[in-house]
């Protein structure tokens, strides 16, 4: 059995940093609410895909790549 591949590109993308504990204590006061996730994490849903961050100040950002190089959250493509 083989597989034939036509398409190919990146999907999704997780970009991180590191912030501090203030980062952490500045993101749960956000007007729009958080969510909680494992191991304290807490995030919110963007137009491309979801932003968070972990108590140790780990930031982070990700989403279907194409649509964040683009800024068009319609965009499902792949990214070159």
């Amino acid at each position: 059995m083989t597989a034939l591949a036509t398409d190919s590109g990146v999907d999704t993308v997780r970009f991180r940093w590191r912030g501090d504990a203030d980062t952490y204590q500045g993101f749960q006061r956000r007007p729009e609410g958080t969510i909680e996730g494992y191991r304290g994490e807490r995030f919110t849903p963007t137009e491309y895909g979801r932003m968070g961050v972990y108590p140790d100040g780990m930031v982070y950002i990700e989403g279907r790549a194409n649509a964040m190089r683009l800024q068009n959250k319609e965009d499902h493509g792949l990214a070159p």
